[in-house]
C-alpha cells in the first residue's frame, strides 16, 4: 500500500468516525455519504457501512453527494450524474455541475451556463454569463 492509498483509507476513516458522531438519522440529504477509499468513490450509510461502490475517482469538488437521488461523479475530466444505484442516469459532459435543487442542476460547458433537468435535458440556452438564481440550482 502507498503512502497516498494509505492516508486516503485514514481521511475515509475519520470521516467515518465524524459521521458516527452526527446526527445523520435527521439530516437525510447527507446518505448516503461519498468517501474517498483506495482513491475511488463510495458510498456510506450512517454506521459507516459501505453501501454503493463506484468505478469512478474520487473528486473533492463537493458535487458527489447526493441531491434529489443523483449525485455527480468524474470520468475523463468530465462531469455527469448517477443515481442512488450507480447508474449512469446523466453522462458525462461537463466542465462544472451544481446539485439538483427543485429538480434542476446548474451545469459549465466551455464556459457557458445553463440548467440542466433530471434527464439531462437542457432547460435554457447556455449563456457565457454564470448565472445566479436564488434559491435554485
Amino acid at each position: 500500500m502507498s503512502v497516498n492509498q494509505l492516508l486516503r483509507s485514514i481521511f475515509s476513516l475519520i470521516l467515518v468516525a465524524i459521521c458516527a458522531g452526527h446526527d445523520l438519522q435527521n439530516d437525510k440529504n447527507l446518505l448516503p455519504l461519498p468517501v474517498c477509499l483506495d482513491g475511488k468513490m463510495v458510498y456510506i450509510n450512517r454506521s459507516g457501512k459501505v453501501v454503493l461502490t463506484t468505478p469512478f475517482d474520487y473528486f473533492k469538488f463537493g458535487k458527489n453527494k447526493f441531491s434529489e437521488g443523483l449525485a455527480g461523479f468524474e470520468e475523463n475530466g468530465k462531469y455527469g450524474f448517477i443515481d442512488e444505484t450507480g447508474k449512469i442516469v446523466i453522462q458525462p459532459a461537463f466542465d462544472y455541475i451544481g446539485e439538483f435543487s427543485e429538480g434542476i442542476a446548474e451545469v459549465e460547458i466551455n464556459r457557458k451556463w445553463g440548467f440542466i433537468d433530471r434527464t439531462g435535458r437542457m432547460l435554457f440556452n447556455l449563456n457565457t454569463i454564470k448565472p445566479r438564481v436564488s434559491g435554485m440550482a
